[in-house]
């Protein structure tokens, strides 16, 4: 039996994929189907899966499907077209080659997972982005550098974990959480900016920092969860007069 070299992928989308040039191409419009977590065979291009070097989409996409590209292991570079809102679970997790990322203006939600793994060592998230789910760039191990928009309002649960050349951030004005785990060892983290709007640290938040040597906590802060910064290299920090809870 021969792989199949084209079909669907949404109401309105088909896809065809050149086994000499290794390119997938995405045509038509509207969302992508959503396929199953951890299943590669699930997504119609899965005899190809680690095989893409680049994806071709149309403008007229909307949506990134669920787990679309995972462990896209040769994929090097994506470029999101003007018009695609959305980003979906692991969409590109595990796409170990992944350097070169390109997001629109246009898309507001970033998925669970939707970039674990991959290999780029800068990141930038328009400002139309008020959604990252949890997980979204863990053990991307080469970032070094990249931004929170101002409409996020969580940093989500182990969204950096793991990011072990992350050395810097700045959480924005609004954010009024940061969940469990979510910079889990981030060894190389020397310098993260909090928001006077923050009010909640989760369990082992800043675990295993080991190059935190200082942090500031805002007025606003009341309650730090367990293990917050275990293992990090916080010798001291201040305790604001409002916090409530330290579990």
């Amino acid at each position: 039996l021969f792989a199949q070299h084209s079909g669907t992928c949404g109401t309105n989308l088909t896809w065809t994929y050149d086994e000499t040039t290794r390119v997938l191409t995405i045509s038509g419009s509207g969302d992508m189907d959503n396929y199953m977590e951890n299943h590669t065979y699930d997504m119609p291009w899965h005899n190809y899966q680690t095989s893409i070097a680049s994806i071709v989409f149309p403008d007229s996409i909307t949506s990134i499907g669920n787990n679309a590209f995972y462990s896209a292991s040769n994929l090097t570079s994506v470029t999101i077209p003007d018009g695609v809102t959305r980003v979906g679970d692991r969409a590109f997790c595990g796409c170990s080659k992944l350097s070169t990322v390109l997001i629109p203006n246009s898309v507001t939600s970033i998925g669970s997972g939707a970039f674990t793994g991959c290999c780029f060592t800068s990141f930038t998230i328009p400002n139309s982005v008020t959604s990252i789910g949890s997980t979204a760039f863990a053990y991307c191990v080469n970032l070094s550098t990249i931004n929170i928009p101002s409409g996020i309002t969580s940093i989500n649960s182990s969204m950096f974990a793991y990011c072990s050349a992350l050395d810097s951030i700045t959480i924005p004005e609004g954010v009024t959480s940061i969940e469990s785990e979510a910079f889990m060892m981030c060894t190389s983290l020397k310098s993260i900016n909090l928001p006077n709007s923050l009010k909640s640290i989760g369990f082992e938040a800043f675990m295993l920092c080991s190059g935190l040597t200082s942090i500031t906590l805002p007025d606003s802060l009341t309650n730090i969860g367990t293990g917050a910064f275990c293992y990090s290299g916080l010798t001291s920090v201040d305790i604001p007069n409002g916090l409530t809870s330290i579990v």
